[in-house]
């Protein structure tokens, strides 16, 4: 679609201002609203712009002081992808949306969390790979005030609990139609007012932009239903929390055959290379599938989080996962990261941890056949800081991902941690304020 089907389609469904969105380093959707007539004129004359200083907001809504951006406060030029293009299915006025990636200087702005995803596909696309993925999200109903027991009305995996809120899920399934979020399945999962739905495989960037929209789709359907959706990692410390398994799979350019296996069944080379990157660069990227601090309750918790780089067949103790399947379906499922995250960056993340597993030929380590659970072998960062330190540090996810966008979140991240430890937590009140 170009600018001027585009100009149809706004006409068609009768669309009198469009929501310009480029998500942010935590998957925020930063942008404008502009009338119907000036989106179009901005866009033709390339004054779709935003200050690359959105890029530094840590999660509080602070500007963050970062080494590659400075203080002058650039503009980012926004370039609209049309295939994004929807309708926003909630507020009075007729309303469209539309994601885009960004140019800065005349060159993609690969710092941003979108082109940094479209430029690991592009590496793909070098060898003839075409990745394909396909997410598993959870999220948690909240009830907005205490008296509201809906949530509390739970039983994992219960069809009835499902049918308790189908109007909710009517809603969801409605504003996911009108907005091309192509969602499969819904269950009610282990934890206290816990769903998790399952999207259709597709394209990096498409499954990215999907769950992007989608975030905001639950929100608002929860929001309309007197509930609050939440994708934090651990809302409840001692419950469980909420995961976004990536399931990734590589098909050829050419011949769109599956190469992580053979028409026997067996395993390729790349396919094995492709899980030693998972375990060799995964500790790296922890900040990206770990974002919060939070989100270290989740992780390694045991409560269906592992907190290791294992695999196995059929296994959902290791934190790579070979679900049992014919050669088409032969996939990795990454169990490690929550549903917290940037949808584009932690892709990206794995997908850059394969890619460098396959150039690299590595060799993963054994499959496990007992539980994951509690070994102390390949054990991915259990705090915060250390996964940092271990994405600056390392060389070659440095030069695939760039130095700008490595020292630009590494910046926004450690200045998030600063802020959250200059509030007291109810531990350091119970136990050290009286005490030390």
């Amino acid at each position: 679609m170009d600018i001027n089907q585009a100009s149809d389609w706004l006409d068609a469904e009768s669309i009198q201002r469009i929501e310009v969105l480029m998500p942010d380093l935590a998957g925020i959707g930063r942008g404008k609203l502009i009338p119907r007539d000036q989106f179009l004129d901005d866009w033709r004359g390339g004054n779709l712009r935003v200050p690359n200083s959105l890029l530094s907001l840590g999660i509080e809504g602070h500007f963050v002081e970062t080494r590659p951006l400075g203080d002058m406060e650039e503009d980012l030029i926004l370039e609209p992808d049309t295939s994004t293009l929807v309708v926003t299915p909630w507020g009075a006025t007729a309303t469209a949306s539309i994601i885009c990636s960004a140019s800065f200087g005349g060159q993609p702005a690969s710092f941003t969390p979108r082109d940094l995803l479209q430029r690991i596909i592009a590496a793909f696309a070098e060898h003839g790979w075409a990745p394909v993925i396909a997410p598993e999200l959870e999220f948690f109903l909240l009830p907005v005030d205490d008296d509201d027991k809906r949530v509390k009305q739970f039983s994992p995996f219960s069809v009835d609990t499902l049918n308790h809120f189908s109007g909710l899920f009517d809603d969801i399934y409605r504003f996911a139609g009108m907005q091309n979020v192509a969602i499969n399945t819904l269950v009610q999962e282990a934890g206290i007012g816990q769903f998790e739905i399952n999207m259709m495989h597709d394209a990096p960037l498409t499954i990215a932009d999907q769950v992007f929209y989608f975030k905001r789709l639950a929100r608002q359907a929860a929001a309309d239903h007197n509930l609050q959706a939440s994708f934090m990692a651990k809302p409840y410390p001692k419950d469980y929390g909420s995961a976004m398994h990536i399931h990734q799979s590589l098909v050829s350019t050419t011949s769109g055959e599956n190469l992580f296996a053979t028409a026997t069944e067996e395993t390729t080379p790349l396919f094995l290379s492709y899980i030693a990157g998972l375990q060799k660069f995964l500790p790296a990227v922890m900040p990206l599938l770990a974002p919060y601090v939070n989100s270290y309750l989740r992780v390694g918790s045991d409560m269906s989080a592992p907190g290791n780089t294992h695999w196995g067949w059929d296994n959902r103790s290791t934190g790579l996962r070979i679900p049992f399947g014919g050669h088409e379906s032969r996939r990795v499922e990454n169990r490690v990261p929550g549903s917290d995250v940037n949808p584009y960056l932690a892709i990206a993340a794995n997908l850059a941890c394969g890619y460098l597993g396959m150039v690299e030929q590595l060799t993963p380590s054994a499959p496990i056949k007992d539980t994951g659970y509690g070994r102390r072998s390949q054990r991915l960062p259990r705090h915060y800081l250390a996964g940092l330190d271990a994405l600056e540090k390392c060389i070659p996810l440095r030069k695939l991902f760039g130095r700008q966008f490595v020292e630009l979140f590494v910046d926004v991240k450690e200045s998030e941690y600063l802020t959250h430890h200059q509030a007291l937590n109810q531990w350091e009140i119970d136990n050290l304020l009286t005490r030390v």
